[in-house]
């Protein structure tokens, strides 16, 4: 019985990761669909040690000593290795007290009148592809750095 326990204890030891992940995400995704992606990886190895630097500000990965990095938008040319996990919906958001002000957008093309909320850092999530099934598709590229209306 003993043996068998000390072999089993062995066993997982061997095939338990423990040591420090350090994954670099922005503050939305680390709060809440990182974290609960990681739970069960931390649950089956618990000698790994999760460091999550969350930020929307770029980073020095190498100094930071950062070994994943999720990222949102183009990438930037690099030397790093490159895999795209998936794509986000975006959607554009006004208050009711805005829209009362500015007046509601009709046709896509409107948007281009009204006001935008700048984002820092926020260049390659700008471009807005406005989509409608059986309806010809519109871009529109708000002010550098804007995301969202106001």
């Amino acid at each position: 019985m003993a043996a068998e326990d000390a072999r089993d204890a062995i066993r997982k030891i061997k095939h338990s990761l423990e040591a420090e992940l350090r994954i670099s995400a922005p503050v939305g995704l680390a709060s809440q669909p990182l974290a609960q992606a990681l739970k069960g990886l931390q649950l089956k190895n618990p000698g790994l040690r999760l460091t999550v630097p969350a930020s929307d500000a770029g980073s020095n990965l190498v100094s930071e000593q950062i070994d994943l990095a999720i990222r949102t938008g183009k990438p930037e040319s690099s030397s790093f290795i490159i895999h795209p996990l998936g794509k986000a919906a975006r959607q554009i958001y006004a208050s009711p007290e805005y829209l009362q002000q500015a007046g509601n957008p009709v046709t896509p093309k409107d948007i281009v009148k009204h006001r935008w909320l700048g984002l820092i850092g926020s260049s390659d999530l700008s471009a807005i592809e406005l989509n409608h099934p059986g309806k010809a598709n519109y871009d529109y590229n708000p002010p550098t750095g804007c995301a969202l209306m106001i």
